[in-house]
């Protein structure tokens, strides 16, 4: 995926293998890398207790996120994340 993320959303700008084109920023994993400005794995959100709760776990069926934040040429401001999300829990040893 490529996020956008503002105030009120995150939008998918590219995807691949997800039906949504956004999700609200409160639900979403990419908030996280875009306030942190620093790259963000999890690789069972079910066990994170960031995301446990998180609506998107059932609606989008995610167990693994990784993400990468996307910024403005020159600055230090976060636009987004470059991510890849899948309904599978990783170990430690996936790539």
């Amino acid at each position: 995926l490529i996020s956008l993320v503002d105030g009120k959303r995150q939008w998918f700008k590219s995807k691949v293998g997800l039906e949504a084109s956004e999700t609200p920023r409160d639900e979403a994993f990419c908030s996280y890398v875009a306030l942190h400005k620093k790259p963000l794995v999890t690789l069972d959100a079910t066990r994170d207790p960031r995301f446990s709760d998180n609506p998107l776990l059932s609606t989008l069926g995610i167990r693994y996120y990784a993400g990468m934040p996307i910024f403005a040429k020159g600055t230090n401001q976060c636009l987004g994340t470059v991510c890849v999300i899948d309904t599978k829990p990783h170990k430690d040893e996936d790539p």
